[in-house]
């Protein structure tokens, strides 16, 4: 990506968000007050046509949209058929078994949301009759030029509205995916969710050695570029700020979510975003433990999907906490006094919350099942 100016926008990227007025009828009042929501997937109306970067555009909004209303609607088979069936694929879920990696991945494979068993309210209420997933702020990044496109990032929070003793809990998640042309289709090939812990009480987790250890994550990797991305993720995970910091973009569309409940930075914000290790200590070490490394086509954008070795102190207490990752990078030129190689513009980390610990925190209580 090349800048004319240090806000400037890069040509070779496009970013846009959406969000629409969708009135949701809130669980048991007489009167349900609107919410501002982005709407679920296919309710979006389209005046024009589109070409270009515009079409692109509401054809993954659209995938993603779609693929939210799979969810809602336990339509797992549809939910699986939107990943790639040719290109190795890595989901992750929020619990710590909620991984699937491979090609050709199955509805029985593939990670979706807790909580979709519960049962509505019998009564006489509004609760809703099925959990729903909302979006709240999508936001889409193209790479490349204009009629041209080949790869997409998506970042979005989500509003996961669960019926719940006639009420209606909501779930926050944070979600990151990446898209890649598959002729007239844009296919998805690496999707990230999670739900966030606040910082103290990770750090309290952390120390009573009480968060879970997700699924280890099987290497796989080509040759060539594969070997330099995997050094600037290492890179973009040091303790040393400056050389992490000129690993990671700063451009418009840039963004990193951290394992924190409100540690989302864009733009600006993503390089200088806190070392990974401060979310559990002062001092410590972070690596890479099992990878998956991807390149596309034009080998100008990589993907990398992985665990992540924490070690640190809490106090006295030395802790080990194993976390999950996906990064996403650009191959640039040189600009701004920097040089040319690859940046990281996503990166998602974040610790695995099981099902039980989940429904306490939502539900005030454990919640069994599926």
């Amino acid at each position: 990506m090349t800048r004319a100016g240090p806000r400037a926008t890069p040509p070779s990227l496009v970013r846009m968000r959406t969000l629409t007025v969708l009135l949701v009828l809130s669980a048991c009042p007489r009167r349900p007050a609107p919410i501002e929501e982005a709407v679920p997937g296919g309710t979006e109306v389209f005046d024009e046509p589109a070409d270009g970067d515009e079409a692109d555009r509401r054809a993954i909004e659209a995938a993603v949209l779609e693929s939210y209303l799979d969810l809602s609607s336990g339509n797992d088979e549809a939910y699986a058929e939107a990943l790639s069936r040719d290109l190795d694929v890595t989901v992750i879920g929020v619990g710590p078994d909620d991984v699937a990696f491979g090609t050709g991945l199955s509805a029985d494979q593939v990670p979706t949301l807790p909580f979709r068993d519960v049962e509505p309210c019998t009564g006489p209420s509004r609760s809703l009759e099925r959990p729903l997933v909302l979006s709240r702020d999508l936001e889409v990044v193209l790479h490349g030029k204009e009629g041209e496109r080949s790869v997409a990032w998506v970042s979005d929070e989500i509003s996961y509205r669960i019926p719940w003793h006639c009420r209606q809990a909501i779930v926050p998640l944070r979600l990151t995916a990446l898209f890649v042309r598959n002729l007239e289709r844009w296919d998805e090939v690496l999707l990230h969710v999670s739900y966030g812990i606040a910082g103290d009480e990770l750090r309290e987790l952390a120390a009573s050695r009480a968060l879970e250890t997700p699924r280890a994550i099987e290497r796989a990797f080509s040759v060539g570029p594969s070997v330099k991305v995997r050094g600037v993720v290492a890179t973009s995970l040091a303790a040393d700020e400056q050389p992490r910091q000129l690993v990671i973009d700063d451009a418009v569309g840039s963004i990193a979510i951290l394992p924190g409940a409100h540690d989302v930075f864009r733009d600006q914000a993503a390089r200088s975003a806190p070392w990974i290790v401060s979310a559990i200590g002062d001092v410590g070490h972070a690596e890479l433990d099992g990878y998956r490394i991807s390149v596309s086509t034009d080998q100008l954008v990589a993907w990398v999907a992985a665990n992540v070795r924490v070690t640190s102190r809490v106090g006295d207490t030395p802790v080990t906490v194993l976390m999950r990752g996906t990064f996403v990078l650009e191959r640039s030129g040189p600009r701004g006094g920097e040089p040319a190689g690859w940046r990281v513009v996503q990166r998602h980390i974040s610790v695995p919350v099981a099902r039980a610990d989940l429904g306490f925190r939502v539900f005030g209580e454990e919640a069994g099942g599926r």
